[in-house]
């Protein structure tokens, strides 16, 4: 498990499984940039060990993830550098050959969302709630969302869902 102030990125083995637990106490698992640099660790490890046959990536305390952590502090010299984190973590989950399972429940947002969409499968219980919010924010879609997305659901309805709630997609 590794410290990151208050957010955390924890790993869990039990055989085969390697479970990565996302935790951001008060911000419903929003990702910092520490979060996502040992997310991009963790993803590349567990995809190097031959025992680890699949990797669930899941959220603490009844939500999966409300995206990236904007309220966050960042010591980037240039605003690039939290896009890049970000590119590298997305980039190592879609590159893996291993399994991923995504266990949704509550909140998946955002680069939250497109976290969960990366993965091989998605999990949800019935409280899950999917959005994709950057345009009412006024940003970019990431976590490589405007590339999956697409490629799921097909243009139009990606191209809907990017301005409206994704509940009818669970």
């Amino acid at each position: 498990m590794t410290g990151v102030g208050q957010a955390e990125v924890a790993v869990r083995r039990s055989g085969p499984a390697a479970t990565i637990e996302l935790s951001n106490p008060g911000r419903r698992n929003a990702l910092t940039a520490s979060m996502l640099d040992e997310l991009y660790r963790l993803l590349t490890e567990l995809d190097d060990d031959p025992q680890v046959r699949v990797v669930v990536v899941t959220g603490r305390d009844g939500d999966f993830c409300s995206g990236a952590d904007l309220s966050a502090v960042s010591d980037e010299r240039h605003p690039l550098g939290s896009m890049n984190r970000i590119n590298r973590a997305a980039l190592a989950l879609h590159r893996m050959a291993t399994p991923t399972v995504a266990r949704v429940d509550g909140v998946a947002v955002g680069a939250g969302l497109n976290l969960a969409l990366a993965c091989d499968l998605v999990v949800a219980s019935d409280r899950a709630r999917f959005s994709e919010v950057f345009v009412r924010r006024g940003l970019a879609v990431d976590f490589g969302g405007s590339w999956v997305l697409p490629r799921l659901v097909g243009l139009h309805r990606a191209k809907r869902s990017f301005q409206n709630d994704l509940s009818s997609f669970h």
